[in-house]
C-alpha cells in the first residue's frame, strides 16, 4: 500500500513526457478514411519532438458546407486501470471572412469511441482567431476505466454559410505525444494505433 501511494504521488509531480515508466507500444493496424493527419505514428513513437499534423483550408468559393479531417488514436494495452491521460499538442485557426467558422477540439473517449468528451479547456473556435502554443494537457480518469477503452481524437473543421465571396479560412493541429499514466508497479504504454477520419 505504501509503495502504491508513493508511485501515485510521483505521478502527480513528474514532468510530462519524462515519466520513468513510459514505454512504447508499436502500431499493429490502421485504417484510412480520407487523408487524416500526416505521420500519425509520430504521436506515439516515444519521441515527444516528432509530430503528426494536419492543416485544412476552405475557400469562400466552395460555398456553404464543411471541410473536416482528423485522426483517432486507440489501442492501449489491455488490463490496466489508468489514472490520467496526457497529450502534447498545439493548434491554430482563423476565420477572417463573413460566415466562416474554424473549430479544433482535443477529445477523448472512455468507452471505446461510443461517446466523446473534450479535454479540459481544449475547445477552440474562430472567430476570434486562436493560436495555442505547444503544451502538454491532461485529464484525470475516474476509477474503473479500462485502458483498452481509451481513445484520443482531433478532428479540425472549417465551416462556411456561403456568405463570403472571396478569401479563405483555415485550421491546423499537431499532436506530438499521447500516453496514459497509471499508479502502481506496471509500466505505462503509449497509444499504438490510429484511425483517420475525413469528410
Amino acid at each position: 500500500m505504501h509503495r502504491h501511494f508513493v508511485m501515485c504521488l510521483f505521478a502527480l509531480i513528474a514532468v510530462p513526457g519524462t515519466l520513468a515508466a513510459q514505454s512504447t507500444s508499436k502500431p499493429t493496424a490502421y485504417a484510412h478514411t480520407g487523408t487524416g493527419f500526416t505521420n500519425p505514428g509520430n504521436a506515439y513513437d516515444s519521441n515527444p519532438y516528432t509530430q503528426a499534423g494536419i492543416a485544412i483550408t476552405r475557400p469562400c468559393s466552395a460555398g456553404a458546407g464543411t471541410s473536416e479531417s482528423g485522426t483517432t488514436w486507440y489501442d492501449l494495452e489491455e488490463g490496466w486501470t489508468p489514472s490520467r491521460l496526457w497529450v502534447k499538442w498545439f493548434t491554430n485557426g482563423n476565420a477572417n471572412f463573413t460566415g466562416m467558422t474554424s473549430v479544433s477540439v482535443l477529445e477523448y473517449s472512455k468507452d471505446n469511441g461510443y461517446s466523446w468528451l473534450p479535454f479540459p479547456d481544449q475547445e477552440y473556435q474562430a472567430p476570434p482567431n486562436f493560436s495555442l502554443s505547444v503544451q502538454y494537457v491532461s485529464v484525470a480518469l475516474p476509477s474503473g476505466v479500462d485502458s483498452e477503452d481509451l481513445q484520443v481524437r482531433v478532428i479540425p473543421k472549417v465551416t462556411s454559410t456561403g456568405a463570403c465571396v472571396f478569401g479563405s479560412s483555415g485550421v491546423a493541429a499537431y499532436v506530438y505525444d499521447i500516453y496514459m499514466e497509471r499508479c502502481g508497479d506496471e509500466r505505462d504504454e503509449i497509444i499504438s494505433e490510429y484511425v483517420d477520419y475525413a469528410r
